[in-house]
């Protein structure tokens, strides 16, 4: 299993490679497309992708293209992926909560050159980490989260925390004692800014949402539900350690065995759950929780950039999520699985304003992100050729 630096280290090459990919055959730089062929084109692109998913594309906050594949058996949902379908997002989950830490600046309640100690956070370097530090990754705090659901180290630790078939919860506690036992990747940078995707640390975001219990005085969850959720009417969001008839969680076989890795109300990494309207939602409408001066604070952080593509300028956002699953703990090969690949991407200028979000709950060889990410670029080069 290659380590989980290595994994994460080429991301920001892989999301620039999304929406500046030139290599795409169908189309082609030169073609315009409206939105009336849309739909044509759209189908002869994912034809071939034999993944369970759903697809959801918008432009100028209407919907465009939807569609949703998936059999029952290896989702929750008794009628297989669909709009009301809540699929789990992971590390698409950390726009939400680096959103509920700039709410929290908003109210006064924090500021993001605090470090760490104030919240009596006690791991290395806590009195120079800053809540900066940890929305960019750039703390060097021994990432035990990905360690944990990566290379499940220390397997004794999570043998413990192992139900039937379903990780029960780490405390936060736990979280802190582990950090300890390892050494810190690095000395934090003095300029917290310096993001670099060979640092990306789920950890850090972990920490975070622990900050948000911290300065707000209510759990993560409710903070988020009430403050950014309830706020932009998305009401088929919720988190992984809650229960709802919807959740997408994929089956190992015939039997339903099913894999569910309980993420903690804290677990700011990777822990919501929700449909693909929901997190559009989102998308469309963040601009809306913040004042100015915080709403650009917001938009320096990672997953916000610049690329010109065909002579236009565009603004991006664009974030992917990946879980994993250890099979050992399920039905004891020693080997991974795939439970689940999530990309949201924004991209807009004057012209233009785009949401694309695909997840992928049973994801395959020929899925969207299999390949080189193949079929997405080939999705992506299309849309935005497309006149709107």
């Amino acid at each position: 299993m290659e380590d989980y630096k290595d994994k994460y280290k080429n991301h920001k090459a892989k999301y620039l490679r999304l929406i500046n990919n030139d290599d795409a055959q169908l189309g082609g730089k030169n073609n315009k497309y409206n939105v009336d062929n849309f739909d044509n084109k759209m189908n002869e692109l994912i034809e071939k992708i034999d993944s369970n998913y759903g697809l959801l594309i918008t432009a100028n906050n209407k919907i465009i293209y939807e569609k949703y594949v998936g059999r029952p058996k290896v989702t929750l949902c008794q009628e297989g992926n669909n709009s009301k379908t809540r699929f789990r997002i992971f590390s698409c989950s950390k726009p939400v909560t680096a959103m509920a830490i700039i709410i929290l600046a908003q109210m006064k309640k924090i500021k993001l050159t605090d470090t760490i100690d104030k919240f009596c956070i006690n791991v290395p370097h806590n009195d120079v980490i800053t809540i900066n530090h940890l929305l960019y990754h750039t703390s060097g705090v021994y990432d035990f989260s990905s360690e944990l659901y990566f290379k499940l180290n220390p397997k004794k630790l999570f043998d413990k925390i192992l139900g039937e078939y379903e990780t029960k919860f780490v405390d936060f506690e736990t979280h802190v004692q582990e950090i300890n036992k390892n050494e810190p990747y690095f000395t934090p940078l003095k300029k917290s800014h310096d993001f670099d995707f060979k640092n990306y640390n789920n950890t850090g975001y972990d920490i975070l949402g622990y900050i948000i219990y911290c300065a707000s005085g209510m759990k993560t969850d409710e903070f988020i539900r009430k403050n950014i959720f309830n706020k932009l009417n998305m009401k088929n969001s919720g988190f992984q350690h809650e229960k709802h008839e919807n959740e997408s969680i994929p089956y190992e076989n015939n039997k339903k065995q099913a894999i569910k890795e309980q993420q903690n109300w804290f677990c700011g990494n990777a822990y919501i759950v929700c449909t693909l309207r929901d997190y559009n939602k989102y998308l469309s409408n963040y601009e809306k929780l913040l004042e100015p001066k915080y709403l650009e604070m917001y938009k320096k952080l990672y997953f916000f950039g610049k690329i010109n593509k065909n002579n236009k300028d565009y603004n991006y956002f664009v974030h992917r999520g990946a879980g994993d699953f250890r099979r050992q703990h399920s039905i004891g090969k020693e080997e991974y699985y795939p439970l689940s690949r999530t990309t949201a991407m924004k991209f807009f200028n004057e012209d233009k304003n785009v949401n694309v979000i695909v997840s992928e709950n049973y994801p395959t060889n020929n899925g969207f992100f299999a390949h080189g990410q193949k079929n997405w670029n080939l999705i992506i080069e299309n849309i935005m050729d497309m006149k709107l």
